[in-house]
């Protein structure tokens, strides 16, 4: 604790020669799980709880160095015993950025990172806890040009001898990737080759690679946009099981209609056929590091391979969001549900078709750093939804939240405190 005062009272008295800034973050979350990520059935019982995300984030830069330290605590009301010390504080985030030029500048450290709309690496914003990785990010920008490579090496402790990482094995042991990005008007292009590689479960120091590569490309005027995606997944599997996956999303928006924005789209994600038993190879798309609630719906059914037992997704769907004033916004989404490969099932090749989700939601802001935001969601399975997630569909399924956003500036140098 000594420490941490000193550390702060170091950057304090050096905030007259730097920019400074101390944020604090206090967000609790009330849910109410009816059907969230599986079907309810007749001996299920609802779900409600309170979690809250508690941040102390401090940013500093003078001259051509940054940097940024995120402390966190995480917690679950009611989860500590009333008069017990259980230490829950841990780092979020902690990084060096030295600029080498104006254009080229590396950053190491704890960081989380994100890029393009979080498909495939984001900081998950949803999650109360994040996600950050461990890595040496080398970045370029100039002229309208974005260009992050980005290295990590995990071990799970100080090692003599070998690699083994099989006390994480869960986790990857190497991560490798390229983000290069231009804008140029209205015009917004982006490329992306990423390798992730994950320790054979069973071996000291095999390692499978999986790549990952692909476009994108947006097109945004004041009255409509247009974004497309399409990426490859290649390599082997953590078991040694060759990879042939791919990934398409076609996005179109209209804005700015009397206060409305409207969205329609849809997202494909690859995966197997179980009538083709001679193929050998995994065709289930991966999302790797991205968000999972942010897409397919609020409910969560749908994120990874397995939560299609690995047939993969194709996902139509409409949005609408419409501006009651400078500081409400209402939403409403429309979400169909449908394997992209065939699912054996009690011997039988089940219905692809799964159901349909609505989402509503509601934005405020309340005043300065205070923000409020709630939603009702509920889930309308066919007969096959059974199959992959249990429980029975003729039940109401729904899910729904409050959240409060409270992330005042405690300290700055700068002039305008005024939230970023």
């Amino acid at each position: 604790m000594k420490k941490s005062i000193l550390i702060l009272v170091l950057f304090v008295s050096t905030a007259a020669y730097s920019q400074f800034e101390i944020r604090g973050v206090v967000r609790p979350r009330a849910e109410f799980r009816n059907g969230y990520a599986r079907l309810r059935d007749s001996l299920t019982q609802p779900a409600g709880f309170v979690t809250q995300r508690t941040r102390l984030n401090l940013k500093f830069k003078k001259d051509f160095i940054s940097t940024y330290l995120s402390f966190y605590d995480f917690r679950v009301w009611g989860d500590q015993p009333l008069k017990k010390d259980l230490s829950s504080v841990g780092l979020n985030e902690g990084w060096v950025e030295i600029a080498l030029s104006e254009a080229f500048a590396v950053r190491f450290g704890r960081m989380a990172i994100g890029y393009d709309n979080n498909r495939l690496f984001s900081k998950v914003n949803w999650n109360q806890i994040g996600a950050a990785h461990d890595m040496l990010l080398l970045k370029y920008r100039s002229s309208g040009w974005k260009i992050d490579f980005g290295a990590a090496y995990n071990q799970d402790a100080i090692h003599k001898f070998g690699t083994d990482y099989s006390t994480l094995i869960m986790n990857y042991k190497t991560l490798n990737y390229l983000w290069l990005e231009k804008r140029s008007g209205n015009i917004y292009a982006a490329f992306t080759a990423i390798a992730d590689g994950y320790q054979k479960e069973g071996t000291l120091n095999t390692v499978y690679l999986r790549y990952t590569t692909g476009p994108v490309v947006k097109y945004k005027s004041e009255s409509w946009g247009l974004e497309m995606r399409g990426f490859y997944q290649g390599g082997q599997l953590q078991t040694g099981t060759k990879v042939s996956a791919y990934y398409l999303n076609l996005n179109l928006g209209v804005y700015s209609v009397r206060k409305l924005n409207i969205t329609g789209g849809f997202e494909l994600l690859s995966g197997n056929n179980a009538s083709d038993s001679l193929d050998t190879k995994d065709h289930a798309f991966d999302i790797l590091y991205g968000s999972r609630h942010k897409f397919n719906g609020t409910m969560d059914y749908f994120s990874i391979p397995l939560t299609t037992k690995r047939a993969g997704l194709v996902n139509p769907y409409f949005k609408l969001k419409f501006s009651l004033s400078k500081k409400v916004d209402i939403f409403a989404d429309y979400f169909f549900f449908r394997l992209f490969g065939n699912y054996l099932y009690d011997g039988k090749f089940i219905d692809k078709n799964l159901g349909n989700e609505i989402d509503l939601k509601v934005k405020a802001k309340i005043a300065n750093y205070v923000r409020m935001e709630g939603g009702y969601s509920f889930m309308l399975a066919n007969k096959s939804m059974e199959a992959l997630k249990g429980g029975e569909k003729s039940y109401m399924n729904s899910w729904a939240y409050v959240m409060v956003t409270v992330d005042p500036v405690l300290f700055t140098t700068k002039k305008d405190a005024k939230k970023q």
